[in-house]
């Protein structure tokens, strides 16, 4: 039922774009004294994007899940719209990774694993750099206090 009330919502939305309207997006929550974003909210883009999470003064700040149109999804922190902070990556194929975030850039060292969870990878700012066995990629987790994706 919520994938059919999604695509309902992104049709409008883009139907509205397409007509010269330019609407971006519709957004479902909590506001400011101001009328800006701010708490947790959902926001439907028109391209079929959709983030859910927290938000201050307009602007995606604290903890929220971007599932892009394309199928993958990043969950983690955000500061002044960008990603800052913790944050697993699911990609569309399955592939996965968690590392940390600065300014929307993948920064300093993380892990991806292979879309069967066969397979790792040490990531430095968001390269791989080695394969590694699948027992070390989670001490890499545990030690620098990254989640240990879940399947």
């Amino acid at each position: 039922m919520e994938r059919l009330y999604n695509e309902y919502i992104t049709n409008i939305v883009n139907a509205m774009v397409y007509s010269g309207e330019g609407v971006h997006g519709v957004y479902e929550g909590e506001r400011n004294a101001a009328g800006q974003m701010e708490g947790r909210g959902t926001y439907r883009y028109a391209n079929g994007n959709v983030y859910e999470g927290e938000y201050k003064a307009d602007q995606k700040e604290g903890r929220g899940t971007f599932r892009f149109a394309s199928g993958n999804v990043y969950e983690g922190e955000w500061k002044a719209g960008q990603k800052e902070g913790r944050g697993t990556y699911w990609y569309a194929d399955g592939r996965m990774e968690v590392g940390f975030y600065a300014a929307d850039k993948d920064v300093g060292e993380g892990v991806r694993w292979s879309a069967d969870g066969q397979q790792a990878w040490r990531l430095r700012d968001g390269e791989a750099v080695e394969a590694i066995p699948l027992g070390e990629a989670q001490q890499v987790c545990e030690r620098l206090a990254l989640p240990i994706p879940r399947r």
